[in-house]
């Protein structure tokens, strides 16, 4: 008995789509926005954020955003 074993490359869209592990948040994103999830899973884009805010310790009770 032989196992045929065949690259990634080699394989159709439906066959690799059968490999394609699909989380809870991959499947939302899709819900939310097909486009969102053809770029971010699909082309792998990289996404791009806004500056990012910083958290600071105001007192021991609370928190307050500061941002740069």
């Amino acid at each position: 008995m032989t196992i045929a074993i065949k690259k990634l490359e080699d394989l159709d869209p439906l066959q690799r789509l059968s490999l394609t592990e699909f989380s809870y948040s991959r499947i939302d994103t899709y819900k939310q926005c097909a486009a969102k999830y053809f770029y971010s899973y699909i082309l792998k884009e990289p996404r791009l954020f806004g500056e990012a805010a910083v958290l600071r310790k105001h007192s021991s009770y609370s928190f307050r955003i500061c941002y740069k």
